[in-house]
């Protein structure tokens, strides 16, 4: 997907809601989480994220933070047409869980997962 002119590359399959977005650790590529893809997908839409300057995503314009990485991933779901709800898998910190958090007007962090929807 093209977010402010750079590359950040989701990989997804299957169709069905929520979205499962796996957000792998910092420095992982999507390419590691691949094993889970095909099995995840046979229940819903699930999306792999290749985080700005990582496994095939381009580098970040300025400093790369928790918010870039959020808004990057915001953008880019919403490029490919993939709305909400959507639950967020993966070992990040909880600072981007912060971050991704702002989403939408409802959604809830426990045991490093995210829900987030409209209400």
């Amino acid at each position: 997907m093209d977010v402010d002119g750079r590359r950040i590359h989701l990989w997804h399959d299957g169709v069905g809601t929520p979205t499962v977005v796996v957000v792998p650790a910092l420095g992982e590529p999507a390419l590691n989480w691949a094993g889970v893809l095909p099995v995840m997908a046979v229940e819903t839409t699930t999306v792999l994220f290749d985080k700005a300057h990582v496994g095939w995503s381009d580098p970040a314009w300025g400093a790369d933070s928790a918010r870039r990485h959020a808004d990057d991933l915001r953008q880019a779901l919403q490029q490919a047409g993939i709305g909400p709800p959507y639950i967020l898998v993966g070992p990040v910190s909880r600072s981007h869980w912060r971050e991704f958090e702002h989403w939408s007007t409802t959604s809830a962090v426990e045991n490093g997962t995210i829900t987030a929807g409209t209400a």
